[in-house]
């Protein structure tokens, strides 16, 4: 037999949510924030709610484990049905919520952290928080990457959802993964000045080491695009580019991304076929070495990516998503502006276009480190739930 619930001694647990419908760049975060919370709280259980299809992909720590919800995809702004299951999005929607809500009762988490939405996707989170905060002894935190969209359609999804109700009466701390010189997201999405007092810029998240300068023989141009569902136009781009480069021994690494659709991959196959040293690869478990043994990357502007770049000091080529949100282009500019990356538009995106950004960065000296970000987000937001937690300790130990 277990142990009675009046007997069981109460474990310290946190919950963390990521709805990751479209791309990896919301559960690759949510992860890192559990690997270094664990390293701080060898105590701690965490379990990963998420909708990713390839949550199973990941290695996960000691004393972590993931609920995997029925997966939904993006299918325009505002708009997502069902990835795999071939039922209405309303039930799907329903099933997701009865689950979270559910998981919410059982586990009791001393932490509650939330990825991005503060309600969950189409407000499925929202029951769940609610049955928490009536229970007593949960910390609430919300995560931000350092953008989440232009600032208009913020507010009035916000306004929409009840968001910023929770931002002041429910939640503990907003953490964001950025800094405000770069992006004010309390000013920008007019947070009160109760919220205001909650946000803790963190900085960025560093994932992998600064590079040393190249020492390949042969200039090595890498590019990616995140997950690839919407990074077919990028990839092509780059093959093509390579005839119009002046430099003739340049070697070529494509991502094409898990996401990319099939009969993409097998046109970009065929492609690269006739591109000389180029390698076309569809998953890479750690992008961060391969973008270290880069000389030039090629990127999408997704937050994990222009970190991945930002870490290891790499000149990059970024060539942000506009669609269905302005989020990746505002970072792409803010990061220009510091002189960190160089951004073509996707609306001028050809070979050409790439072929002369591509060549005037390997012709540079490398990035400069004046504008440089603060990539000490982990550290410092494992701090700040650490904090919570220790504060959360003395309200939950009675309860059985």
């Amino acid at each position: 037999m277990g142990e009675s619930p009046s007997t069981a001694k109460r474990r310290t647990t946190a919950l963390l949510y990521c709805h990751d419908t479209f791309g990896l760049g919301h559960l690759r975060r949510t992860l890192s924030v559990v690997e270094v919370l664990g390293e701080r709280r060898p105590d701690l259980s965490q379990l990963v709610a998420t909708g990713s299809p390839l949550a199973h992909a990941f290695r996960l720590p000691d004393r972590v484990d993931y609920l995997k919800l029925p997966s939904v995809a993006k299918v325009g702004a505002g708009r997502y049905a069902s990835r795999s299951l071939a039922v209405p999005l309303a039930d799907v929607a329903a099933l997701r919520t009865e689950i979270l809500t559910a998981t919410a009762r059982r586990l009791r988490p001393d932490l509650v952290v939330v990825d991005n939405v503060p309600t969950g996707l189409g407000g499925e989170l929202a029951p769940a928080l609610r049955e928490l905060r009536r229970a007593g002894g949960t910390r609430f935190v919300l995560n931000l990457r350092d953008i989440v969209d232009e600032p208009e359609r913020v507010r009035r999804a916000w306004m929409r959802d009840g968001s910023y109700h929770l931002l002041d009466d429910l939640y503990d701390r907003i953490l964001v993964y950025g800094q405000p010189d770069v992006f004010d997201i309390a000013a920008e999405y007019g947070f009160s000045s109760t919220a205001q007092a909650k946000t803790r810029y963190v900085g960025y998240v560093q994932r992998g080491e600064p590079a040393p300068p190249s020492a390949n023989e042969c200039p090595l141009v890498l590019v990616t695009a995140g997950g690839g569902g919407d990074g077919f136009a990028l990839l092509r781009a780059a093959l093509e580019s390579r005839a119009r480069l002046s430099r003739a021994n340049v070697r070529w690494t494509v991502i094409t991304g898990p996401f990319l659709p099939a009969d993409q991959r097998d046109e970009l196959t065929q492609l690269a076929r006739a591109v000389p040293g180029a390698d076309l690869v569809e998953f890479a478990a750690d992008v961060p070495a391969l973008i270290a043994t880069a000389d030039v990357v090629v990127s999408m502007g997704g937050y994990n990516s222009v970190c991945e770049i930002l870490s290891a000091r790499r000149p990059a080529v970024i060539v942000p998503r506009v669609e269905p949100r302005l989020e990746q282009l505002l970072r792409a500019r803010a990061l220009e502006r510091r002189g960190l990356v160089r951004v073509v538009h996707p609306d001028e995106l050809t070979p050409e276009t790439l072929a002369l950004s591509i060549e005037a960065l390997l012709s540079a000296d490398g990035t400069s480190d004046d504008g440089a970000v603060d990539l000490s987000g982990l550290e410092h937001a494992a701090a700040e739930l650490e904090s919570l937690l220790v504060r959360a300790e003395p309200a939950a130990a009675g309860v059985a």
